[in-house]
């Protein structure tokens, strides 16, 4: 495994909770902090049983490697990630959680 992967999977059990629900922004930022390598994306995620929520997560800049700290929170696995907000520096989540107080 690539010594950063194995380093993000730590971060994520050491700094997630169990149930990371309207925690994708607030979390995805504090992880692009301790890992200035991610690049922060925003955008729709579809699950397997078909729901599309919109969602903010990371990954390495070439694409190839997506790191979703707050990915348990859909109970289910990820089957796309459809970017429509990536500069880097803003994360845009229209999920219904933005503008809550984070105590996380």
């Amino acid at each position: 495994m690539n010594p950063s992967r194995h380093r993000y999977r730590e971060w994520v059990q050491e700094n997630v909770p169990a149930f990371p629900s309207c925690l994708c922004t607030p979390i995805s930022l504090r992880m692009r902090a301790a890992f200035p390598e991610l690049v922060l994306m925003s955008g729709d995620i579809t699950t397997e049983s078909g729901q599309v929520f919109e969602h903010t997560w990371l990954q390495i800049k070439d694409g190839s490697y997506i790191v979703d700290p707050t990915v348990a929170q859909f109970g289910e696995r990820v089957v796309e990630y459809a970017a429509t907000l990536h500069d880097g520096t803003d994360a845009h989540c229209e999920c219904g959680c933005e503008g809550k107080l984070y105590n996380n």
